[in-house]
């Protein structure tokens, strides 16, 4: 029945969100209600989120590449308590990514005119500073960082006057999220649309794939990966 569903689709909603706070009260990072997440609570979406979880708090953050998600700031002084995981690009979050445990944070500035841009980037953290920790971390799988240190730093500042847009950036414009993928590109040689498409398959969101269950590992293994 129509009610039955809707019992399983909370049910299984709170479950990811269960994990998603206790993850969050080990590791230290801030939790956020995820709309996105809580609307996609389908069995295989519940599945990765858990999966995502478990590699977040087992895994060595110095290592790879991690794509960092916070609430945005809406006229207070701290981020709101809830965020909307969408698809990279449009999600409501701003994002920054990690590499071998160097935070690259995209800034704003405003021009002589007013215009808002892509100001000089954060590059002054580690993924597990209390700066760090104001984002909820996601492991890039698959990809190899094939540039050195000092080249994504270089390139991180080559973007630094670009025109900014927060919706739907295009041609030049950037935002936060099209500025992580254009990192993840560079610092891996992905395409953009690769590096894109690797980032909806960390952080998920509600426009993310379907998956076919039968060939994931048993609960009781993915379970006992949590302890």
């Amino acid at each position: 029945s129509m009610l039955a569903r809707l019992f399983q689709h909370e049910l299984l909603g709170m479950v990811g969100l269960l994990f998603k706070r206790e993850r969050c009260r080990e590791t230290g990072e801030r939790y956020d209600y995820d709309v996105g997440q809580a609307l996609n609570a389908t069995p295989a979406a519940v599945y990765r989120d858990v999966k995502r979880h478990i590699k977040a708090k087992h895994a060595d953050r110095s290592l790879g590449v991690w794509v960092g998600r916070r609430a945005l700031y809406f006229g207070g002084d701290s981020p709101a308590d809830w965020g909307v995981g969408l698809a990279p690009g449009i999600d409501v979050y701003h994002m920054a990514i990690s590499i071998n445990g160097k935070v690259y944070n995209m800034c704003t500035m405003e021009d002589d005119h007013g215009t808002k841009r892509v100001g000089e980037p954060e590059t002054d953290y580690n993924i597990d500073s209390d700066q760090g920790r104001t984002f909820m971390w996601f492991f890039v799988d698959g990809v190899e960082v094939i540039r050195s240190g000092e080249e994504l730093l270089h390139k991180a500042q080559s973007f630094t006057g670009r025109p900014y847009e927060a919706i739907l950036p295009s041609g030049q414009q950037m935002n936060c999220q099209t500025w992580v993928i254009s990192m993840l590109a560079y610092a891996t040689g992905l395409t953009e649309t690769q590096a894109r498409s690797s980032i909806g398959h960390s952080t998920g969101g509600l426009f993310e794939g379907a998956q076919d269950l039968r060939s994931a590992e048993p609960i009781e293994l993915l379970l006992e990966g949590w302890r």
